[in-house]
Parts: C-alpha cells; sequence; structure tokens
C-alpha cells in the first residue's frame, strides 16, 4: 500500500495508509530505517492501525506497511 501516514494522538500511535486489492495488511516496525522489519506490529482488514503507547516511546521506531493475500503467516 502507499500513502502511509503516522500521527501521535495522546497515547496513541495511528497509522493509516491508502486501500488496494490486499485482503488485509500487517504492520512491521524496526529501529533502523534500512533495517529487517522483522517485529510483528499487528495485522487488520482495514486500511488504519492503532497503537496504544500509553507505555511510552521509549525508543524511536521505524514502520512498514506490507499487503497480506489472508494466507497463513
Amino acid at each position: 500500500p502507499t500513502g502511509l501516514v503516522i500521527l501521535v494522538d495522546g497515547t496513541d500511535l495511528k497509522l493509516s495508509w491508502d486501500s488496494d486489492a490486499n485482503y488485509g495488511y500487517r504492520v512491521y516496525s524496526d529501529v533502523d530505517p534500512f533495517g529487517s522489519f522483522s517485529t510483528f506490529v499487528g495485522e487488520t482488514t482495514a486500511t488504519e492501525l492503532i497503537l496504544d503507547m500509553s507505555g511510552g516511546f521509549d525508543e524511536k521506531k521505524f514502520y512498514i506497511v506490507k499487503g497480506w493475500d489472508g494466507s497463513a503467516r
């Protein structure tokens, strides 16, 4: 998907992106913008994922959204 937007709203981190032909989406993170993005954050069939960051923002993270065809991980 394209058009990823990340907003901080209080203690929530809101990620949203443009819809495409995928069944759903999986979100991954990394502390390195050129990293492997192997840390699984969550999955959704919507074009938005809200993360509760009430535990704090310990370190800068980078996120990537990958289209998912609905098959098992």
